[in-house]
Order: C-alpha cells, then sequence, then structure tokens
C-alpha cells in the first residue's frame, strides 16, 4: 500500500530539544548582559537562534513506501530516492539512515526522533526494503556528519498533497 498524504511521518520529537538550546543560550546572554559583558552577550543572543532555527526550519516530514523514500523539509523543499535506486546503506554512529544510490545520497535522521502515528510502519517498511534488496548496513564513524547529495526533486514532478 502506497504511504498517502496523511502518513508522513515528522521529527517532532526534536522541537523541544531545539527549544531548550535556544533558551540556555538566551538565559546565559542575559546572564552576560547583566554582568555588563556585552560581547559574549551578543555572540550568545545570536546563538540562541540557532537551535530554533535549525529545528524549526531545517526538519520537515517524510514518508516511506515501497517506491521509496520522500522528504519534505520546513520550507517546502522535496527530495526523493527511489528503492531501485539504493545501491548500499550506511549507519551512523549515532543511528543516521545514509541511502546510498549512483552519485546520490539521502540522509535520514535515526528512527528514535520519528514521530507521529505512521513512524512504527515507516521503520518497518525501511527495514523491510533493505532485506528485501539484500542491502548491507555498514555502520561508520562518518555517517552521522553527511548531508544529501542529488537527490532534489522537481517542483512539477511531485504530486501535489
Amino acid at each position: 500500500m502506497t504511504a498517502t498524504a496523511r502518513e508522513y511521518v515528522t521529527l517532532d520529537k526534536l522541537k523541544p530539544v531545539g527549544w531548550f538550546g535556544t533558551a540556555f543560550f538566551l538565559f546565559s546572554a542575559l546572564f552576560a548582559a547583566h554582568t555588563r559583558q556585552w560581547v559574549p552577550a551578543i555572540g550568545l543572543a545570536v546563538l540562541a537562534l540557532a537551535p530554533a532555527l535549525v529545528v524549526n526550519l531545517a526538519y520537515g516530514r517524510f514518508r516511506i513506501d515501497e517506491t521509496g523514500i520522500e522528504v519534505v523539509s520546513a520550507r517546502g523543499r522535496r527530495s526523493r530516492i527511489s528503492w531501485d535506486e539504493v545501491r548500499s546503506v550506511e549507519c551512523g554512529r549515532q543511528g543516521n539512515f545514509v541511502l546510498h544510490g549512483e552519485g546520490k545520497r539521502l540522509v535520514l535522521l535515526p528512527a528514535g526522533y520519528w514521530s507521529g502515528p505512521y513512524a512504527a510502519r515507516a521503520h518497518r517498511r525501511l527495514v523491510v526494503e533493505v532485506e528485501r534488496r539484500d542491502l548491507a548496513i555498514e555502520e561508520t564513524w562518518v555517517g552521522d556528519y553527511k548531508w544529501n547529495k542529488n537527490v532534489s526533486v522537481d517542483p512539477g514532478s511531485s504530486p501535489e498533497e
């Protein structure tokens, strides 16, 4: 059964981490300003934006079905890799999944961060497809530091929800 538009998995479990990081840096900036250390206060205030921006803008939602994996960023940018394109799977030591195709790479955060009613189904589908295609999973240190590569989708080529 193909995943429908409602069967997206989100990464909402990461949002509290982002807000905690923002609060921590803001508190630190206020403390530095209170002690009249203006340069550190400004630097910490700028750092306070980073966790909130990363969590709320970088991570969106994704779906895994029998045709492949589609990721939609919070800004609406779509990335996709079909199962037929996947040649190998890399797993970072912290749990990132890196699916490699010929000249392509799609990265998923660890399954522990997946949220929503379809997260368990998506994880099962990932395991089933990797096993069905007899893809070896290589555990590496660098898998946690990789980015998507050549998997962007033309806005017109993906069906709208």
